[in-house]
């Protein structure tokens, strides 16, 4: 059925290796959001606490690459060094920077030419306690 979540091998950025994600298993198919229509949509599995306690270690995201980010959004971030992270995104003048839901956790602040590219979350499949 075309509600089905394929993405293809090909489209995917090369999110491995990470401590942070890995590609979520296919064999399980995720219905796609009704409203998701960007075809280079790709899943990733949340690992780690630091965006808990909303999103668990476990929790399941979906990004577009086709939409753009805002400030305030959940997104994840890939930067030149090949390294990825999944957090709050605040642009602000040639920044970008990245904030854990979890307040233990710092923030991170890149410069804009070192961010590869920025996906905003647009589902997710969260984990109960």
């Amino acid at each position: 059925p075309q509600n089905l979540f394929h993405p293809q091998i090909s489209q995917i950025p090369q999110i491995e290796p990470n401590p942070f994600f890995r590609l979520f298993d296919f064999i399980l198919q995720l219905s796609r959001p009704s409203d998701l229509l960007d075809a280079n949509a790709f899943a990733l599995e949340v690992r780690g606490d630091s965006m808990a306690p909303v999103f668990r270690n476990g929790a399941i995201v979906i990004v577009s690459p086709d939409r753009e980010v805002n400030s305030g959004d959940f997104a994840v971030v890939r930067t030149h060094e090949d390294k990825s992270y999944f957090k709050m995104v605040w642009i602000e003048s040639g920044q970008v920077r990245l904030t854990s839901i979890n307040p233990a956790e710092p923030p991170m602040v890149f410069r804009k030419q070192d961010v590869r590219w920025i996906y905003p979350v647009v589902w997710a499949k969260l984990r109960p306690k």
